[in-house]
């Protein structure tokens, strides 16, 4: 499946989550989110998205968390398998979209290991009480509702191919980062707290 077709999949059962986003996800989810989803972007903190979704999780019992992380990003943190386990927060849904690159829409460094990487066996070894390989993007609607009704902490791997796009070169150089790239986190974080706060008091 494509980014943008899990991504849909994911935003049509996301209406009263919060969405944590990053590398892979940080330009697709947000096309598709439903209107007023609490959507945080990670970036620039490659890798933070699991640490971020389950400080939330920890905070809000109440909301369901979806955290949209890469898988690049997660090697760069494993660590945080075991500390979710290890805290057990029955609100947090993890997804991997394992596509085996970092910046698929130009970049393509392959992952060491990536072809082989087991992200399922990691995520049961570490002690999360479900784990899931979903392969097309038909599964993943087939098979999504259940999951979110389901034990958590649950980590679910969607296995995502590359879109035709052409890689980054001399020819084809990768865009400068605009400013806001940088500030983009904060500010959904600020939003976020406003909204729950307003949410709160109403």
């Amino acid at each position: 499946m494509l980014n943008k077709e899990a991504v849909k999949i994911i935003a049509e059962r996301s209406s009263q989550a919060v969405v944590v986003c990053t590398m892979t996800t940080i330009m697709t989810f947000p096309e598709v989110a439903p209107p007023g989803a609490l959507t945080i972007r990670v970036a620039p903190l490659m890798g933070g998205a699991s640490s971020i979704g389950l400080g939330i999780a920890l905070a809000r019992p109440e909301l369901r968390v979806i955290v949209l992380d890469g898988d690049g990003s997660l090697a760069m943190q494993l660590g945080s398998l075991l500390t979710i386990a290890e805290t057990a927060p029955r609100n947090l849904f993890h997804f991997v979209f394992h596509n085996r690159v970092l910046y698929e829409g130009g970049g393509r460094l392959t992952i060491a290991g990536g072809g082989r990487g087991d992200f399922v066996g990691l995520a049961k070894a570490a002690g999360y009480p479900a784990a899931f390989s979903i392969e097309t993007a038909e599964e993943l609607d087939r098979r999504l509702d259940d999951i979110l009704n389901g034990p958590a902490p649950a980590l679910i791997r969607l296995a995502i191919d590359l879109p035709p796009t052409p890689r980054w070169s001399d020819d084809n150089p990768q865009a400068e980062l605009p400013d806001w790239w940088f500030t983009m986190m904060g500010e959904d974080a600020r939003h976020i707290k406003q909204a729950l706060s307003d949410k709160k008091n109403a």
